[in-house]
């Protein structure tokens, strides 16, 4: 009558070995008793627990159970690959007893029948290759969002796979990785030298801002609408000039677009220029103090800061010659 009551309220017979009722009766203790019993027990006995859906083979009904759950979970995922941590709502370990069919399977004791279903519902044996695949996948919709194979080390997808940093452990395996997983990703455009490809990025970057401000003087803070902090690598290729890191190719392309290795003297130039213009419009190089050209430039501070230095003795010869050229001062 207990086991009765039991179905009726839970729609099974899986009595749990360590379930008690109400009333302290050790439920779970006689159904696994029956099962033990049950070829001593009489035929109406047999009968009676037939009728109410007995599970005599209870590790059978659990396997059935679990299979059940992982289409669900594939259903659910689009993959069967869950993770060994993973519990299902109703308590039971999903991951863990996937796992344990993947040790049967390689042991040799996993059933024909049981490795039919299970290869039918789309298993992945091998859970590393499974993996691999699913990741390579991801990848292919990054690069076609995207248009490059370039993802952020800190990347995640929707579904919180860390796309990144499965990317950048593709690039430290590039030696171990089967050929045919390095031929994929060479299809796809994966970028296994990222640093070099980053620099490629910035360069360019270096020339749409040259062809848009007239020049490569890039101030420091300066960052692109995409986030890539332009000035702050304008910089760093001057510090690799100095400490004579640069590479002669990247040297020669830097000095063709027209960079500014001393970036003081360019910037003088460039206010030189300035001033130039100035005299020229107004027939004189008394530039308000306060005057801004109109790419906001403080050309008015600039003068005054070059007064200053005539005075203090400490412009060259080289500015203070070419500022008396445009009567900017006068010499003697």
């Amino acid at each position: 009558q207990r086991l009765e009551q039991y179905t009726e309220e839970h729609g099974d017979c899986l009595v749990p070995a360590s379930f008690e009722t109400k009333d302290g009766n050790k439920l779970g203790d006689w159904v696994s008793n029956q099962r033990q019993r049950k070829g001593t027990l009489s035929e109406e006995q047999t009968r009676r627990l037939n009728e109410v859906g007995f599970e005599w083979k209870l590790f059978e009904s659990a396997w059935e159970e679990n299979f059940q759950r992982l289409e669900q979970y594939t259903e659910e995922h689009g993959d069967c690959l869950v993770p060994i941590s993973f519990g299902t709502q109703d308590g039971s370990r999903l991951g863990l007893w996937v796992h344990t069919q993947r040790q049967a399977h390689r042991k040799g004791s996993l059933s024909k029948e049981r490795f039919r279903r299970l290869n039918k519902a789309g298993i992945a044996w091998d859970i590393c290759e499974s993996a691999w695949e699913l990741n390579f996948q991801r990848l292919e919709q990054y690069t076609e969002e995207h248009g490059d194979c370039l993802v952020p080390a800190s990347f995640e997808t929707k579904d919180g796979n860390k796309l990144g940093d499965w990317v950048s452990n593709q690039r430290q395996r590039k030696g171990t990785l089967s050929e045919e997983q390095t031929r994929r990703l060479n299809e796809v455009g994966f970028e296994w030298k990222l640093f070099e490809s980053a620099w490629e990025e910035n360069f360019q970057r270096l020339e749409q801002y040259t062809e848009e401000h007239g020049d490569c003087l890039v101030p420091i803070s300066f960052g692109t609408q995409d986030g890539s902090r332009l000035g702050l690598w304008v910089h760093t290729q001057r510090q690799a000039h100095r400490k004579g890191s640069l590479s002669k190719e990247r040297f020669r392309r830097l000095n063709k677009a027209g960079i500014a290795w001393d970036i003081c003297e360019s910037a003088w130039e460039l206010n030189f220029q300035r001033l130039e213009q100035y005299t020229e419009e107004h027939g004189d190089c008394s530039v308000p103090f306060f005057l801004r050209t109109q790419d906001d430039v403080k050309l008015g501070r600039w003068v005054s800061t070059q007064r200053q230095a005539h005075r203090k003795g400490i412009l060259s010869e080289k500015r203070t010659r070419r500022l008396a050229d445009v009567g900017f001062i006068r010499i003697g």
